[in-house]
């Protein structure tokens, strides 16, 4: 537990008389400095609690937890066991220890990489029998939520949601619903009451109402598990049957129960067709409701001190390496196909669809590396030669914030070997390695370059402002779309309903008052685009 102190006799009286009651006060521990019993009333303590300075706990129930600084819990129920959360595998071979100081970017690690040697182990030893689960600073429980042997993340919002044995990263938005063994990444958002999320990963997360998984086939238990990738979404009435893997930014729609694998294609739409799973690959970039979260996504993210702050844009390394295997992936597909159908990992692929999705693939692949090369001009033309470096092309997303694997894989080693003393020691080393991450960045630019655009040498400017050119216009051509897009949203029928009692030239003027913000809405979801245009120009 963290540093902490006894309540006070006159504090266990000021609780008493503001209605709350414990099975042993001696059990309650509180911070050393700013705890006030003013604003705790009607809760019952059963067993052990710590709580944090500036807290606001009104009809609750709280067993094994620590609510952290400037949190609100209200008519909710938060019980543990013991400090160990059970993710993804209902039978309990995943496992986070919630630790003082616990990250998403180290719970991602804990959960996902059983298979590093000693890694379990190491987190293990950094964990001890007095810790609690947590619900970390800032954070709003309402509503009669239901938490069980979970973790909250700070400035999270929970409305009348059950979890149990879930981690929930920072920013997340769960209202109504259910989440069991779920880890859910920063920013992730569900609010509906019919909607379960179950034995998934989710990052960036958009759950449509009556999305459902089944992790439980009926022989050996709940063990299965699901990967939605950064930026999925899943449409109204949504289902999967796991395992599934959806590739990032994805958009996820009817019952799925073929197992798909659409990780080497994201940006896709993933949609039923009479019982079979179909991939529109390279779909989704013309789709201005993507764009948008990439442009909501970092002024709706607060921030906590010394957090390690997510990387919210997609002209990145790795996202560029991708694409353009993403392009080799269907290039194969398409001269091994036989048919007007591909079938690939458990989906069906149209030829036809496959060969211009081709060429987005790439244009995207080669407009996004060049928008980032515009950024980091400067530093990338310190190399005077460059040369493939597949290594540094290698990132991983750590539950939102991307890191080289080599860098990783050392830090992991070591927290396999012991040299950490706790998990704050941990963060320090990652905080550290993302402000320094810079270089490794420019040599996978350079690097990639070199290996996908033929640029042998960035003094070759011509060679360069060419590649700059064609960048632009892939994004000058994808704004059109984009707003064309955008356009749907008041063309056609979307005036249905409106006008109520009136004419049709009143439905118009009651349309236009409703949404006189649209066009606003989607300039501001193009903003990206237009920045690229720029730092291209």
């Amino acid at each position: 537990m963290r540093s902490s102190r006894p309540l006070t006799p006159s504090e266990v009286t000021q609780l008493e008389r503001r209605g709350n009651i414990a099975t042993d006060w001696d059990l309650v521990r509180v911070t050393e400095e700013g705890f006030t019993a003013l604003n705790i009333r009607n809760t019952y303590f059963r067993g052990k609690a710590y709580l944090g300075a500036n807290l606001e706990i009104v009809g609750c129930t709280i067993s094994g937890y620590e609510i952290l600084d400037n949190s609100i819990v209200i008519n909710s129920t938060l019980e543990a066991d013991g400090n160990t959360i059970h993710i993804l595998n209902e039978a309990g071979n995943r496992v986070i220890y919630c630790t003082p100081g616990l990250t998403a970017q180290i719970a991602y690690m804990e959960a996902f990489h059983t298979y590093k040697p000693g890694l379990q182990e190491g987190f293990k030893k950094l964990q001890s029998e007095d810790d609690l689960c947590t619900v970390a600073k800032d954070v709003k429980i309402k509503n009669g939520c239901t938490i069980h042997n979970s973790y909250i993340g700070h400035h999270t919002v929970l409305e009348g949601f059950t979890a149990d044995n879930c981690f929930i990263a920072e920013n997340c938005h769960l209202a109504y619903g259910e989440g069991v063994a779920a880890f859910c990444g920063p920013m992730t958002v569900s609010h509906h009451k019919s909607t379960l999320l179950i034995a998934g990963y989710y990052s960036f997360y958009n759950a449509g109402s009556n999305t459902n998984s089944s992790n439980h086939n009926y022989r050996l238990g709940p063990i299965h598990q699901a990967i939605y990738n950064r930026g999925v979404k899943t449409g109204s009435g949504s289902y999967v049957l796991q395992p599934a893997h959806f590739g990032d930014f994805s958009m996820v729609v009817g019952k799925h129960y073929n197992h798909p694998n659409t990780s080497k294609l994201p940006f896709s739409y993933v949609i039923e067709k009479e019982g079979s799973s179909v991939i529109f690959p390279a779909q989704n970039f013309k789709a201005i409701g993507m764009w948008r979260d990439l442009a909501k996504w970092p002024s709706r993210y607060k921030l906590a001190n010394d957090a390690i702050v997510p990387d919210f844009s997609i002209d990145r390394p790795t996202y560029v390496n991708k694409l353009f295997q993403a392009a080799k992936v269907l290039e194969e597909l398409v001269e091994k196909a036989k048919g007007d159908i591909i079938t690939y990992e458990g989906c069906r692929i149209q030829k036809i669809m496959a060969k211009p999705a081709i060429e987005t693939y790439k244009s995207m692949a080669q407009a996004l590396l060049m928008a980032r090369y515009a950024k980091k001009r400067k530093e990338c033309n310190a190399f005077i030669g460059v040369e493939g470096d597949c290594e540094n092309w290698k990132w991983i997303d750590l539950c939102g914030s991307w890191f080289n694997k080599r860098v990783i894989d050392t830090v992991e080693q070591n927290i396999a070997d012991g040299k950490y003393c706790c998990v704050d020691k941990i963060t320090d080393e990652l905080f550290f390695l993302q402000q320094t991450k810079q270089h490794n960045i420019v040599k996978a630019i350079v690097s990639m370059m070199h290996t996908y655009l033929g640029i042998d040498d960035l003094s070759n400017t011509e060679k360069v402002n060419e590649e700059m050119a064609k960048a632009k216009k892939t994004f000058e051509n994808l704004l059109d779309t984009l707003l064309f897009d955008a356009q749907r949203e008041s063309n056609g029928r979307m005036t249905v309903g409106y006008g109520l009692d009136g004419d049709a030239e009143e439905c118009a003027k009651d349309f236009a008052f409703v949404h006189s913000s649209l066009d606003d809405d989607a300039q501001a979801a193009v903003k990206v685009i237009r920045d690229y245009i720029a730092a291209l120009s």
